[in-house]
């Protein structure tokens, strides 16, 4: 409106002879003075908008400085239970902190609770389904046992893993633990070595 006001000042005025005398100028602004409190408008507007445009900006930078400061507490969180694990699992902190911002960035999208499988199974196909050989194959005692396994139900790695995810959430559901063994079971080696005698004869000799 404010625009269209605009041209009909001008296209007005253009009518008339208008110099850059005194005069003139008056005559000019007080064209203006019909649609002043359009203007004043205008201006408020605009003002507000920018002002509230200000105020979007300072909020994101807000949010954004919030999420980086529970980046840190959750990422220190992790490398204190990995250390915790560290005996037999030296690498595995070493592969979760490659997909550790997109990981955070999901798990923080979920403010941090996993309230179902399906949950569950999203963020671990994502993020960590092609890692669990590495984590597996990786562990100290799976080396030193040469892969032996007693049955199809045991994981060398698993216990480690599911200490070190508990850190990256604050809530799961009742089954999350047995649900995250079986999705991990899933995706290790299924031409893996199974015999319980040869696992006890491993065993006997193992030495840490």
């Amino acid at each position: 409106m404010s625009t269209i006001a605009l041209i009909a000042i001008h296209w007005s005025l253009s009518e008339h002879h208008i110099d850059f005398s005194p005069k003139g100028l008056e005559t000019y602004l007080s064209a203006f003075g019909n649609y002043k409190a359009l203007f004043t408008g205008t201006i408020a507007v605009c003002s507000v908008y920018f002002g509230l445009q200000r105020v979007k900006v300072s909020e994101e930078a807000n949010r954004e400085k919030i999420k980086q400061d529970y980046f840190n507490e959750w990422k220190t969180i992790i490398q204190v239970r990995a250390a915790e694990v560290d005996k037999n699992d030296k690498f595995m902190l070493r592969e979760i902190v490659k997909i550790r911002h997109s990981l955070y960035n999901d798990l923080y999208a979920l403010k941090f609770q996993i309230i179902n499988k399906t949950k569950l199974t999203e963020i671990f196909d994502k993020h960590l389904k092609s890692r669990v050989r590495f984590f597996e194959e990786q562990n100290d005692k799976h080396i030193g046992m040469g892969g032996a396994y007693p049955d199809e139900n045991y994981s060398y790695s698993f216990n480690a893993f599911l200490f070190i995810f508990w850190g990256m959430i604050d809530k799961g559901y009742d089954n999350l633990g047995q649900d995250l063994k079986e999705i991990y079971l899933e995706n290790m080696d299924s031409n893996r070595f199974i015999d319980k005698a040869n696992y006890k004869i491993a065993l006997q000799n193992y030495r840490p």
